[in-house]
């Protein structure tokens, strides 16, 4: 792998977590301070985009006839601009003014740094026919001056000559006429592209032209995004984004009635809970409300969760989710195996965090099954 030093260490962690070889990618660092500091819940992931190198394909084109380099097409730089998550602004993006015979767009987009740090970037692109037209009739007239083709050989134009200046003239217009067809019909959405595509640009610091071995390298651009294992790990984080999930599920289909929403919760933790003997190293980790022979008991479908290693977490953290677990006793209490589950675990003084957050995390289930908030 090639040398990293001087890359940012997010982001160097990022490279040898995902194992990427500099040297087979053209690394793309989308501000000079990319950021060193992440979010509690945050990482830095490397994405990867593909540019096809052929000139005559989508991807790419020649600025100059001539060149031997090309340059970075609307595709690979839409493509780069979703790797990269940038956010547009739909209220500060689009036409600014337009008239009969120019288009002004402006497009605004947004781009977060492992700091925190959000980046705004602007650029407008206008679209001036009379200027194009002017553009395009010298091209036009310059092309002219070499004669009408008369054929082609090994795809290079054969040459003739004009039969007076009034033909050449004719021909000129005829060529100046057709492309502006074809400006004309376009003229908004070649404006609105442009400027998307020259605010992609900004935030991707890419370069104008590439070598065709350049392009053969897959792009690689570092990114923001939520850690989920440490969102999770945490309890109070997980309740909060499962909660989120089934808010966001009821905002949508609306709420179920409750005599039918009791039922299903019964009928659910009937079918969930599977109660059996659980033992973890010879000592009970569960016990039943009101049973008489004093066995242990505990959820079939929770056996795993409960035999994990034990964990030795602070008492802070234990107290935490003992009472994220208590909060539950009103959600289960339609379900009498639930609600003894809960009271058994709360009376193991010995329960470890990870069956804490077994017994909390059977619960979510539940409750989802059921459609339950």
């Amino acid at each position: 792998m090639d040398s990293i030093t001087n890359v940012p260490a997010v982001i160097q962690a990022a490279i040898e977590r995902q194992k990427i070889d500099l040297s087979k990618v053209n690394l793309i660092l989308p501000t000079e301070t990319f950021g060193d500091v992440l979010g509690e819940f945050e990482k830095v992931t490397i994405e990867m985009v593909s540019v096809d190198p052929d000139p005559k394909g989508p991807d790419c084109f020649a600025l100059k006839p001539s060149s031997n380099k090309r340059s970075l097409g609307k595709r690979p730089l839409m493509a780069m601009a979703n790797a990269l998550t940038l956010q547009w602004d739909p209220a500060h993006t689009g036409g600014v003014e337009r008239t009969a015979r120019m288009s002004r767009n402006k497009a605004t987009a947004a781009m977060q740094k492992p700091n925190g740090q959000w980046v705004i970037l602007v650029a407008e692109k206008v679209i001036d026919l009379d200027a194009i037209e002017e553009e395009l009739r010298k091209n036009a007239a310059d092309d002219a001056e070499k004669g009408p083709i008369v054929e082609w050989k090994d795809n290079y134009p054969v040459r003739g000559k004009w039969k007076n200046e009034s033909e050449k003239l004719a021909h000129v217009d005829r060529e100046v006429q057709r492309a502006m067809i074809q400006k004309k019909k376009s003229r908004d959405e070649l404006g609105d592209t442009g400027a998307h595509l020259r605010v992609i640009r900004l935030a991707l610091k890419v370069k104008n032209e590439y070598t065709i071995e350049e392009l053969k390298k897959p792009f690689a651009f570092p990114h923001v995004q939520i850690d989920t294992d440490k969102l999770l790990a945490d309890p109070r984080m997980r309740e909060a984004a499962l909660n989120n999930m089934v808010s966001a599920s009821r905002s949508i289909f609306g709420p179920r009635d409750s005599s039918h929403q009791i039922a299903a919760e019964i009928r659910a933790a009937e079918e969930a809970i599977d109660v059996t003997v659980v033992k973890e190293n010879g000592a009970p980790i569960a016990r039943t409300v009101g049973e008489q022979s004093g066995e242990v008991i505990a959820p079939q479908s929770a056996v795993d969760t409960f035999e994990l290693e034990a964990e030795t977490p602070e008492k802070s953290t234990i107290d935490a989710a003992r009472e994220m677990l208590e909060g539950y006793r009103g959600k289960v209490r339609g379900s009498a195996k639930a609600t003894a589950l809960l009271d058994a675990t709360l009376a193991n003084k010995d329960a470890t965090l990870a069956q804490i957050n077994g017994v909390i995390d059977r619960f979510i289930a539940h409750l989802q099954k059921a459609g339950a908030a």
